[in-house]
This record gives C-alpha cells, structure tokens and sequence, in this order.
C-alpha cells in the first residue's frame, strides 16, 4: 500500500487546519442571537403597534406608489425651503387616496429604492408595510450588537452580555426615535457593522453588505479608500465598490437618466446647505438654531457662517489622528478602529446628523467595554465611569425627549433635556475609542523594580526604540 507523499501530507494537515480554523472563528450568527432577533423582532411590534407616526417611511412609500402608478418622475416634488415638506399634485393625490402617515416627507434616496418598494405596494397595505419594517429593524439589534462585539474581541458573544446590550439599546432616544418615525436606520447601520466584521474572512458577503447599505445612506461608501489600505479587507472594498456600481447602473437603467439626475441635484443641494431643525442633531444645526423661522418645519439655510464648517472639520481631523494614533498603538484592530471610527466621525460632523444616527454609539460603547478589559483594574474602572456617564447622555430625560412616547407617562421631562447631548456623547465615545484602544494593556505595563532587586523586564532586541515586528505598516502590506 503506498504512502502519501510528504506533500500530500502537508496539504492534509493545511485543510485540517483550515477546518479547525474555521469551526473556531467567531460567529455573528449563532444559535441564540438568531432566536433573540426574532424575539425582539416580535416584541418590537406589538410594542410600537399604534404608537407610531412613521412620516419617514411614508416618504418611501409614496415613492414606490408613485413608480406603480407611472408617476416616477415626480418622487423627488419636494418644497425648495422646507426639508421636511412635500410638494406638487402627484404627492398630493397619493396622500388623499391612501391611508398614510399624518406628515409625510420628502424622497431622497437613489430612484432605485422607489423601484424596489414599487412592488410591495401592490399587495400589502401601508399598515402591513410599517409592522414588518419594526419587525425587521426590532430582530436587527441582536444581530448590531453581536457583530459589533465579534468585531473587536473576535470571540463570539456570550448571551448575557447579548441580552443587556440589546436591551440597552432598544432604550436609547436614537432607536425609538428611529422606531417612531419609520425609520431604515438601524437595518443600514446593521449592514454596515456587519459588512466591516466579516470583511475579513467573508469578503463577498461583507462587499455586497456594505455596497447595499452604501447605496442608500452613501456613508458607508467612504470606506471603501481605507478598506484599500489593508492587505485582509481589499476584497471586500472590491466587492464594495461592484455591489454599489451595480446597484447605481440599475438604479441608472430603470429610472432613466433624467430621474438620476434630479437625484444628484437634490443631494448637492442638501450639502451645500444646512437642515435647522430640532431632530437634527448635529453641530451645524444646533448652532443655527437662531436662523430658523417660524414658517418651515425644518427650512434649508444657504447662509452658513464659516465656523459652522470650519469647527465639525477641526473636529473630524483631531478625532480620525486620534484612532489613527490608536490603531498604531493596537495593530491587531487597526482596521475596525480606523473603519468604525471614519464612520462615527463622518456621522458626528456631518450637517445633517439625525436622532436616529446616534445608533451608531452602540458599537463604539462595546468597543470601549471590550479595549478597556485589558488595562489595570483602576484604569479600568475610570473608563467604565466615563462609559456609563457618557451613555446616560443617550437617554432621557438628559437626551432631548422631543417625541411624546418617549416621555414617562406623561411626567414633564423636556426640561432636564441637554440640546448638545447627542453630539457630545458621540464626540466622547470616539475620543474614548481611540484612548482605550491605545492604552497599554498590563502586559506592557511597567512593574515597578523593588530597591535591591534586578528588574527582570524582557529587553527588546534592538534596543527600545526598534519596531515591533508585527508592525501596523507590515499588516496594511
């Protein structure tokens, strides 16, 4: 009976390894994070079953209505002063001839969105549509927090842990704002966080993720340059960059190029002004707060003094130095540090910074949680108190309690309500982040030497200013 070769042996072995390797890695998908998400999937909707007022999602469904009753070119027929405001006779006889929310918005995404909901509008109704999308985003928040965890400790999330921070999300003003409202939110940031968890072992699921997500809120394509820079994930950012191409040409090829264009000139024109309103958290808005007039719900401010651009830039520039310091200091999660940080930082100094986008604090909290395990017990706790009293800014009563659901039974909240809370806690949990991924885990600290004794501290070859081998340059390689 002859032998395998010596070869033969080695490729064995390279499989086996290669199956042990896989049946150990983290799952974000496993057993109970998937019966939790239909749970909370259930629960979210006969929680909120009539206590919603989903204008957002009612701006998406008109839309698909509008492109069922061959009115596509009319979906972006919005009021030139009023974000928040519709306009034109197409809008106006889709409103009258359908049970709908009270205050419809406008449409702003891709025309290829319209063209997808198109078909559901034939046979539910816009009742059934809402309940499955509180479904939908309710099982979406298990599945947030398990790959926001899978993400920077690389072991898969105990279920303890799944069921607070679940519950401590569903909780917070950005999910039941999101919730209220009709909103995509936490389905697009779930994608996002899913695609950069498992961009560097599933590239093609992470590109076609990211792309999807991408193509809707546009954010998530921004990271597609620094996916570039590291070896592991320039698969998934050329997946990123197909989906999303892909995903724009049909988009492109169903609405035509007219309806496109309408599209880019309504977000031009978003970007070169500023959204002044109160569900508009970010620095921009809060500080034109005094612009605002009492006509429009939420008007579109042209005159935009200087420090209201150059200050969020200021802060956007020290915030990513910060996570670049820190992804060089932690070289094992230097792409999650620099992709999740782009995004959080890109939300917080963006203009136009909705309640329901500070969900993207979810991920950053159990980040901290995560970085600081391994610094010294009393390193640890200063960073759990600045943790929790940065979170409490994400909740009433300290977070503004603008919608009438949130209050507590009625009690007057709105007083205690801080108008910069939003924005600080995220400032914060970036700063946090990048702080707590940089510490030196008690490994590395120094051990104090007793008089009399010999440090027995490993000294590194070359001397103490020589590199790392398992430099953050050699990992982008």
């Amino acid at each position: 009976m002859p032998f395998p070769s010596s070869s033969a042996r080695g490729q064995s072995r390279t499989r086996e390894g290669n199956l042990r390797s896989d049946h150990n890695r983290p799952r974000i998908l496993s057993g109970y994070v998937v019966a939790l998400s239909v749970i909370a999937g259930l629960v979210n909707v006969l929680y909120w079953s009539g206590r919603q007022q989903p204008d957002d999602w009612s701006s998406l469904w008109i839309a698909g209505v509008l492109v069922k009753n061959g009115n596509s070119a009319h979906i972006y027929d919005f009021d030139p002063i009023d974000f928040a405001a519709w306009s034109g006779p197409a809008w106006q006889k889709v409103i009258e001839t359908n049970e709908l929310s009270p205050y419809p918005h406008p449409f702003v995404h891709i025309p290829g969105v319209a063209y997808i909901i198109a078909p559901f509008t034939h046979f539910l109704s816009f009742e059934d549509s809402v309940m499955c999308l509180t479904a939908l985003c309710g099982a979406c928040l298990p599945l947030l927090v398990s790959a926001s965890w899978t993400l920077w400790s690389r072991t898969t999330l105990p279920l303890h842990i799944l069921l607070a921070a679940t519950i401590a999300a569903w909780y917070t003003t950005a999910f039941q704002t999101g919730m209220w409202l009709g909103q995509t939110t936490p389905i697009i940031l779930t994608m996002t966080v899913c695609g950069i968890a498992a961009a560097r072992h599933h590239p093609l699921t992470a590109g076609v993720l990211l792309g999807l997500a991408g193509i809707v809120k546009l954010t998530p394509l921004g990271l597609i340059p620094l996916m570039l820079v590291f070896r592991h994930y320039r698969r998934s950012a050329v997946a990123t960059t197909v989906t999303a191409a892909l995903a724009a040409l049909a988009s492109l090829t169903v609405g035509g190029r007219e309806l496109f264009a309408t599209w880019l000139d309504r977000i031009h024109r978003l970007s070169d002004s500023v959204v002044v309103s109160g569900a508009n958290r970010s620095f921009a808005s809060a500080a034109l707060r005094d612009k605002s007039t009492a006509g429009p719900v939420a008007p579109l401010v042209d005159d935009i003094p200087n420090f209201v651009s150059v200050i969020p830039i200021a802060i956007a520039v020290i915030l990513f130095a910060a996570i670049i310091w820190a992804a060089s200091r932690q070289h094992q999660q230097a792409a999650p540090l620099i992709l999740i940080g782009a995004y959080a930082t890109a939300t917080a100094t963006s203009s136009l910074m909705w309640h329901h986008y500070l969900l993207i604090c979810t991920p950053l909290a159990i980040g901290i949680a995560v970085h600081s395990q391994h610094l010294t017990s009393g390193v640890r706790e200063i960073f759990r108190v600045l943790l929790l009293v940065t979170l409490l800014l994400l909740y009433p009563p300290l977070n503004d309690d603008f919608i009438p659901v949130l209050s507590l039974h009625g009690l007057p909240l709105s007083g205690l309500a801080l108008p910069w809370a939003g924005f600080t806690a995220l400032v914060s949990l970036i700063a946090l982040l990048a702080v707590s991924a940089a510490a030196p885990p008690r490994s590395q600290q120094v051990v104090p030497v007793e008089p009399g004794k010999i440090s027995t501290t490993p000294r590194r070859k070359g001397g103490k200013h020589a590199k790392p081998k398992n430099s953050l340059w050699r990992r982008m390689q």
